[in-house]
């Protein structure tokens, strides 16, 4: 008996500090950026841009401070009256452990499937911009859409039988094996939308690639995936496959562990992705004579400032590489002797919002 709570009392550990990181990381990164945002954001018209950003940061941001908390703490039963709404048929304000662990896992579930739901959206909406806004690939992206909320939203519902772990602080709960398939089938269509996704980005990018000329002429094929965003949807593919995995060799205590950290890395990496596109959009808007260096515009997964681009192109091309240029001047759009694929990419973000 003593060795199966010290198991479980590892495995709660080990979640805490999978919450921990996960909400750290992404309360880091939006304190780092917080200027941009406030530049490309707060300062300006609003604009439905602006209302996607905040919907998918704050979502993530404000939605993960009482799962947090409910994780460390445990509140007493009389002070959870606006919890009673996840148990109706309570006839006292009063909710007892069992109940309130899961009215938290119901609220946490929420939180995961608003923000993907928040992120897949957005996500949309960048990948029809870059196909110059093609109804057909807007229609197929849609069918494919409906179709997994559909499964996503039945699996959710499905999966949502919990048990409360008793003895430890906090609110924690353990979910049979039978409601892990249910959730992890909801994290199987999210994945397969964010494969969807980044297929089409990658596609793109290597298609326009081809059409432009090779690296001898451009930036290598390495520096417009990423430039292009096909890194982070990789990236965030990736996050939400490791958590998948977690439902079928985890133990009860540890399926799903990933899940806080998988949405926090999506809302991280889209809100660099938005940013970017707004930076890159603001420094080719100006007055005559004004040089746009698309090399010295953030990439939405390089965590530091400007000139990465060149150096990245540096070391891959082993030579120092020109930095491409858009140059307006007089109201006219000219370009040096490497035409093209850049100039093609900066239209694509233009057309983004």
């Amino acid at each position: 008996m003593l060795d199966e709570t010290s198991v479980i009392a590892s495995e709660i550990r080990t979640n805490d500090y999978l919450q921990v990181f996960s909400v750290a990381f992404m309360y880091w990164d939006w304190l780092i950026t917080l200027d941009d945002e406030i530049n490309f954001m707060w300062t300006r018209v609003p604009s439905a841009s602006a209302f996607w950003f905040f919907a998918v940061r704050y979502l993530g941001i404000l939605g993960n401070i009482p799962v947090t908390v409910s994780t460390f703490y445990s509140f007493p039963a009389s002070s959870f009256v606006f919890l009673a709404v996840w148990d109706l048929v309570l006839t006292d304000w009063r909710i007892e452990m069992c109940c309130r662990c899961r009215a938290f896992h119901t609220a946490h579930q929420i939180v995961l499937v608003g923000t993907q739901l928040v992120v897949s959206l957005v996500m949309l909406v960048r990948v029809h911009a870059l196909y110059g806004r093609s109804l057909r690939v807007l229609a197929a992206m849609l069918v494919a859409g409906f179709a997994l909320l559909a499964v996503i939203l039945w699996s959710a519902y499905m999966g949502q039988e919990s048990f409360p772990v008793q003895g430890f602080p906090g609110c924690h709960t353990r979910s049979p094996q039978s409601s892990n398939y249910y959730l992890a089938g909801a994290w199987l269509a999210l994945f397969a939308f964010d494969s969807l996704c980044f297929g089409l980005t990658l596609f793109k990018t290597y298609s326009t690639w081809r059409r432009t000329g090779s690296e001898a002429n451009h930036l290598p094929i390495h520096a417009l995936v990423l430039r292009d965003g096909a890194f982070y949807y990789a990236a965030m593919s990736l996050a939400n496959f490791a958590n998948l995995v977690t439902f079928y060799i985890a133990g009860p205590n540890l399926s799903g562990s990933l899940s806080t950290f998988a949405s926090c890395i999506s809302v991280t990496m889209m809100a660099r992705l938005m940013l970017n596109l707004h930076q890159t959009s603001d420094a080719s808007r100006g007055a005559a004579n004004l040089t746009v260096d698309l090399d010295d515009c953030n990439s939405p997964v390089v965590f530091r400032r400007g000139g990465f681009w060149r150096d990245f192109a540096k070391e891959v091309n082993g030579r120092p590489s020109v930095p491409p240029r858009a140059v307006i001047s007089n109201g006219s759009r000219e370009s040096d002797e490497r035409p093209g694929a850049d100039v093609e990419r900066q239209s694509l973000r233009e057309r983004a919002w």
